[in-house]
């Protein structure tokens, strides 16, 4: 019997008294198995992430968003949303498809308000690189890539 905190209530041991005699054959058994019940536990699938590759500036040249861009960060996206403006977002989820000529990458973000909106894009490698997305067929280069941006500058 084990000692009760409330007066007239008794408990029985959940361990024989031959168990509790010999070590508690049953607790050591516990005792070796619990690191590997808790750490089991803990082994969550680690999230996929974006290669390093996307994480930069991207620009278009296509008419109304030529003065737009995003940008990808480690655990973030970046919408410029004009000239001196923009707005970032966690990413919660990227899950990556190989395509026949490159990737396609679905990226969950978190917006202000807690709606949680997805991402398409198209990784097409190359000189320079390029994406799409979502079905837009209007190509996003990296800014380093974006001559019209260095002549509108110039001119």
């Amino acid at each position: 019997m084990v000692n009760s905190p409330h007066p007239g209530l008794s408990l029985k041991s959940p361990f024989s008294d031959s168990d509790q005699q010999s070590g508690g054959t049953v607790k050591s058994a516990i005792l070796l198995l619990l690191p590997l019940l808790l750490s089991s536990g803990c082994s969550e699938r680690v999230p996929e992430s974006l290669p390093a590759e996307l994480l930069q500036v991207w620009r278009t040249s296509a008419p109304g968003y030529r003065d737009r861009h995003f940008e990808l960060r480690d655990g973030w996206l970046l919408f410029g949303t004009g000239r001196f403006s923009s707005s970032m977002h966690e990413i919660e989820k990227v899950t990556s498809d190989p395509m026949d000529r490159g990737t396609r990458y679905t990226i969950a973000y978190r917006a202000d308000d807690g709606s949680s909106y997805t991402l398409e894009i198209f990784y097409l490698p190359g000189n320079p690189a390029r994406l799409r997305v979502g079905q837009q067929h209007d190509s996003w280069v990296p800014e380093k890539h974006a001559l019209w941006l260095k002549e509108a500058a110039s001119g």
